[in-house]
């Protein structure tokens, strides 16, 4: 039976209903009080009864498992004849990624803490073996739910649990596991607020999006809505999402003496696939099933439904047609006729269709040169057995040494073609290559567009450049200088503003908000600390803790508590308005205790030192408000 990717369908459809397309669906979730008069109907939760249920009670209550015809055997069968590979399998993310909620699945602590935003307050505990989340309505319990699932374990965890339908919907708070950190869900994701008046919190429904890229083989239990219960052949993405279903191959080696033939032939097993074993397309189209931002089309096959290990991601979707997709979503935001679809579409790309979203490499790296050309593919540098948990990289191919095979003469002359020192944050493949210009899970991600430096991000929605990125405190006309005198690269025509004042300040403080989200991330890393006179900066990025957007807030205060000096800024992006503007006063007032006693002008400062409050005014002034939204 084929293995049909629903995922892909219901991506599809979204970005069809959407006018110019979408990448993510999102269903605005109403968690109330009992009475929601005007506000709307609140979402019905299951109250769980008590005692608890028990462990076997609780797995009936996650998403039913299927064979889809017995297709599909689960990562239990593959053990036996391959424990080598399930011992490596077991320590990644992707095992992990989704699982039933337990004390070793649950990261976030269940303590009794009050989790409040938006006028709603949970108490978060636990009762035994349950994990259990109140309700309040003042002192009051109103209703009650238990955990019974989870999604994530290295970044972020999300939470699910049962509505009175039997849906899975998420609760409404995320647990931010590398900060140890609550977060509304809500502000975990790059993506205008709410108004003030809106009591909504835009939750989600587990069979409407993340069961399709989270799970191993994923299908609709009906297809008269999105968010009936999705059925999967196992939680976590296991074996079978890479290899393809198992069955047929655990059946042709039942008998010993098959399986000994099978591995001492050279031909590959026809009942199961090796992703090792393929070309660089078919290799890469193995991860690209979950890893690409793609368009909708009305053709079914051009939208991914298909797609199953083996085959070439060309042969089933055009990703040329995402440059429409994108420049539909910019006429309807400039027409101001856009919906939350447009905005997603256009905080999808950068506007040399470039992607911008972490979790989306293929897009990127089928736009490289090293793919193009060179034959790369996502196993060029990734390895999932046996490479490190964090990035699954090759032990062979950690940091530069992946681009050693194709590029080895400039690793033999590598200050001559670098133009920095070897071992310096200059002189590093990666970062020059493959920079963090992508925004996703908080934070900043590498592109995996490579290509060389060049004097990019002149306009407030341009991809920032690599050099910039390090040399923040630097003017474009600079970087473009350089670029011309080393490599020959002729420099673009750039107005004024890039002659005169760092390019860092202008991303801080006119950049569209995953400009400057990515800009002040910088501020934090120690590459650009020792490049940059990143405490120069800090004026630009303290604004960025009152930020319009929650998830811009919370990069901007985790980056300025590694900066020298504002190590106490508080990691707190739902304190109420009053309170962020008072801690943006505090850093700015120890900013001009301690600031420089001489000035630079491309840094906005007079001669002493002080900022030059009318040019800051009109870098504010001139703040690029499109509503932008990260669909990861």
């Amino acid at each position: 039976m084929a293995v049909h990717w629903a995922w892909w369908v219901l991506a599809a459809a979204a970005v069809a209903l959407a006018g110019a397309g979408v990448w993510r669906r999102r269903v605005a979730v109403r968690w109330g009080l009992g009475g929601a008069g005007a506000a709307g109907v609140c979402v019905a939760l299951v109250t769980m009864p008590q005692p608890w249920a028990s462990d076997a009670e609780l797995l009936g209550q996650l998403p039913p498992q299927t064979s889809q015809g017995g297709a599909f055997r689960t990562s239990g069968a593959c053990r036996a004849c391959h424990p080598a590979e399930d011992a490596s399998w077991r320590q990644t993310f992707h095992r992990t990624m989704t699982q039933a909620a337990g004390p070793a699945s649950i990261k976030a602590p269940f303590d009794g803490r009050r989790l409040t935003d938006a006028g709603r307050t949970f108490v978060v505990r636990r009762e035994g073996e349950a994990f259990v989340a109140d309700l309040m309505d003042g002192a009051t319990v109103k209703q009650q739910w238990r955990v019974v699932m989870i999604t994530g374990s290295h970044q972020l965890q999300a939470y699910w649990v049962r509505t009175a339908k039997g849906n899975l919907i998420q609760f409404p708070w995320v647990y931010v596991i590398r900060d140890g950190v609550w977060l509304p869900n809500d502000a975990s994701f790059l993506q205008p607020e709410p108004e003030p008046s809106e009591t909504v919190f835009r939750s989600y429904y587990w069979s409407s999006n993340c069961v399709f890229c989270h799970t191993t083989a994923p299908v609709e239990a009906s297809a008269s809505t999105a968010f009936t219960e999705t059925a999967v052949a196992e939680l976590g993405i296991a074996c079978e999402v890479c290899h393809g279903p198992a069955a047929d191959h655990i059946a042709r080696h039942q008998n010993p003496a098959r399986r000994y033939l099978d591995h001492l032939a050279d031909a590959p097993d026809p009942t199961i696939v090796n992703p090792g074993r393929l070309d660089h397309e078919r290799a890469s189209t193995v991860c690209a099933r979950c890893h690409t931002a793609f368009p909708a089309s009305n053709d079914e096959d051009s939208s991914g439904v298909n797609i199953q290990p083996g085959d070439r991601f060309a042969d089933h979707v055009n990703l040329g047609l995402l440059a429409d997709v994108y420049d539909d979503g910019v006429a309807q935001l400039e027409a101001d006729e856009r919906t939350e679809g447009e905005e997603e579409v256009v905080g999808t790309l950068w506007p040399d269709y470039t992607v911008r979203v972490a979790g989306r490499e293929y897009n990127g790296m089928v736009m490289s040169q090293c793919t193009i050309r060179g034959g790369m593919s996502c196993l060029s540098c990734h390895q999932l057995h046996g490479g490190a948990p964090n990035k699954l990289l090759a032990p062979d191919k950690v940091g530069a040494e992946g681009c050693r095979p194709c590029h080895a003469e400039h690793f033999d002359q590598l200050a001559a073609h670098t133009h920095h020192a070897p071992g310096s944050p200059g002189s590093d493949c990666l970062g020059c290559h493959m920079p963090y210009a992508s925004y996703g899970l908080l934070g900043a991600t590498r592109s995996h567009r490579i290509d060389s430096p060049r004097a990019t991000g002149v306009d407030t929605r341009d991809r920032p450049n690599a050099c910039n990125l390090c040399h923040l405190d630097r003017t474009l006309a600079w970087t473009a200088v350089q670029l011309e005198t080393w490599y020959g690269r002729p420099a673009p025509a750039l107005d004024r503003e890039h002659h005169r004042t760092a390019v860092g300040v202008l991303w801080l403080g006119r950049g569209d908000a995953v400009q400057r989200t990515i800009a002040v991330w910088h501020l934090g890393q120690p590459a650009v600390q020792a490049a940059s006179d990143v405490r120069a900066l800090v004026p630009f990025a303290a604004p960025l803790l009152n930020d319009d957007y929650a998830a811009t807030r919370y990069v901007a205060a985790r980056a300025l508590a590694r900066v020298p000096g504002f190590e106490g800024t508080p990691l707190a992006p739902m304190a109420a308005p009053n309170v962020r503007r008072a801690r943006v006063e505090a850093v700015l007032s120890r900013w001009r205790r301690e600031g420089p006693s001489v000035g630079r002008s491309e840094l906005m400062q007079r001669e002493d030192g002080s900022l030059d409050g009318a040019q800051v005014e009109r870098l504010e002034a001139a703040r690029d408000r499109w509503p932008a939204s990260i669909t990861e």
